[in-house]
């Protein structure tokens, strides 16, 4: 074989390679489809069980409108109570990635969790918080702006940036995690130039206090795990929200959800860092599952095995939203790294479908699956990536999903 038919046959590998990986990734959306459908009709099937409603549940219920608002733009509707009602997901409920892990939390309400030698709630050691300001950053622009919630937001000047991972990029992580194929990551590729109009982002996640807020003011029912007190301090990120709480929650904050490029960008900076503070992962920097194990896990296996008993001893959880200040983004954004993972405005679609240079872009015009940003308090440091594009139905209640809000600038 001459050196010409030597590489025309290395490109029909190639081709063939990459049909391969598209005819998966098409079964396995098709996947994600039917269990969405399915998760919809059992909850649907449940409509009967009790809820839990701040106020007493005294005012009708109401229908989202057909279309949720646009970046940009702030819907005048006031926010309506969800359908279907509030449904811990059962043992058999479970998707996603880490859909095993949330079965360990569907406990009796206000449960407490095992005892551990470093119990939920317990802080980082003091030498790991040397408290920045945004205005010492010197990406960071701080904003007088809150909406009705009075978060602190911070302005994210206009400007591009490169959107997404590259192939080799993907293939670098992987050489230091074993048990994860490159497949997985699929979705982040190809790295594509992105540019923005100015926008403000909220600088912290919406804290349990701040959604209380919004249940009073609205009657809205109360997401999953309101009343676990593993989860609900009045500090912590309010967690078991679906999509449409966490914009049902910004529209009445006078504010929105980020798009997926806003995101992004808020969490990388113009230097497009793989982690908010840098490239080199510091699990003291996030709260991640390596911050309680105190070690980084260099393969999926090792992370389950001390998950899973992290979980069944109640040693992992999530934080005060703020606590690693030695973690925030160029632009002085905290926790973009772990607590929570957090809902973006995007349905979900493949890099690949989109257009190379975009302006502004803010997703599919419908899917069924939202995208959400960011890792939580249960992952290894590879799915905290700020490339990492994590989906899910937009009507799932998850323990380790919460949200933050955005604004545009003009």
């Amino acid at each position: 074989m001459n050196a010409r038919q030597a590489r025309l046959a290395a490109e029909e590998q190639q081709r063939q390679q990459a049909a391969e990986a598209r005819r998966l990734a098409a079964l396995e959306e098709e996947r994600r489809r039917v269990a969405a459908e399915q998760e919809r009709k059992e909850q649907e099937a449940k409509i009967a069980q009790p809820q839990i409603v701040p106020n007493g549940g005294n005012d009708q219920a109401a229908t989202l409108p057909e279309s949720s608002p646009l970046p940009g733009t702030v819907s005048a509707f006031t926010p309506p109570r969800p359908t279907p009602p509030v449904v811990e997901p059962s043992s058999n409920e479970s998707s996603g990635f880490f859909g095993f892990f949330e079965n360990m939390f569907n406990k009796t309400p206000g449960s407490q969790p095992a005892t551990s030698d470093q119990p939920i709630g317990s802080q980082p050691e003091p030498v790991l918080e040397a408290r920045l300001h945004p205005q010492d950053l010197p990406g960071a622009v701080q904003s007088a702006l809150s909406g009705k919630d009075e978060v602190p937001m911070i302005l994210i000047p206009a400007g591009k940036f490169r959107m997404g991972s590259t192939e080799d990029q993907i293939s670098g992580f992987l050489k230091d995690f074993d048990g994860v194929p490159f497949d997985a990551f699929q979705a982040e590729i190809p790295q594509r130039q992105v540019s923005l109009n100015a926008y403000y982002i909220d600088q912290y996640e919406v804290s349990y206090r701040r959604y209380r807020a919004f249940l009073e003011s609205t009657g809205r029912d109360a997401p999953a795990f309101w009343e676990n007190e593993r989860f609900h301090q009045p500090d912590h990120p309010v967690l078991g929200v679906t999509w449409y709480d966490a914009t049902a929650y910004c529209t009445w904050a006078g504010k929105r959800l980020p798009t997926e490029a806003e995101w992004e960008q808020a969490a990388r900076g113009s230097q497009g860092y793989a982690y908010p503070w840098g490239n080199t992962w510091d699990s003291q920097r996030t709260n991640t599952a390596s911050y309680w194990a105190g070690k980084t896990f260099l393969s999926i296996a090792k992370w389950a095995e001390w998950m899973q008993t992290a979980l069944d001893r109640g040693k992992a959880g999530p934080l005060e939203v703020g606590t690693f200040s030695n973690g925030v983004s160029p632009f002085g954004v905290h926790d973009m790294a772990g607590n929570v993972s957090e809902w973006v405005f995007d349905w979900y679609s493949p890099y690949e479908s989109q257009p190379t240079l975009i302006h502004n872009p803010n997703g599919a015009d419908s899917g069924t699956m939202k995208v959400h940003r960011g890792g939580s308090w249960s992952v290894s440091s590879i799915f905290a990536r700020s490339t990492y594009r994590a989906r899910e139905n937009p009507e799932k209640r998850s323990p380790y999903i919460g949200m933050r809000c955005a604004k545009s600038s003009q």
